[in-house]
């Protein structure tokens, strides 16, 4: 025969801590993203100038 208890967690929180049963993690910091100041950016060749006298002259795309 099983036997089960019903408990809340506040009842048990001073078990686990008396214990030491809780588990530890370690916080995970974003990693940010280091530039190589050795490299020089793209020339900016369009100027904010995006219109295009006829079609597929001009194509841009956004890398962020």
């Amino acid at each position: 025969m099983k036997c089960a208890w019903i408990t809340r967690h506040r009842d048990l929180y001073p078990i686990v801590l008396f214990f030491e049963l809780l588990a530890v993690s370690k916080a995970v910091r974003p990693t940010k993203p280091q530039s190589d100041p050795t490299k020089q950016a793209a020339p900016n060749v369009l100027d904010h100038d995006f219109t295009a006298e006829k079609p597929n002259q001009k194509w841009v795309t956004d890398i962020s």
